[in-house]
């Protein structure tokens, strides 16, 4: 199991982020590089 989280620290004196926890499967992976491609990550 990965953990990941994306943060946004651009925004002065606030910042969002998003988590997201994926298995370890060539599919799961796939998923997950799919998910950070849409967050410009």
């Amino acid at each position: 199991m990965l953990a990941v989280v994306v943060a946004d620290v651009e925004v002065e004196d606030d910042y969002h982020c998003e988590r997201l926890k994926v298995g370890t499967s060539p599919a799961q992976l796939r998923a997950l590089a799919d998910w950070l491609v849409e967050r410009e990550a």
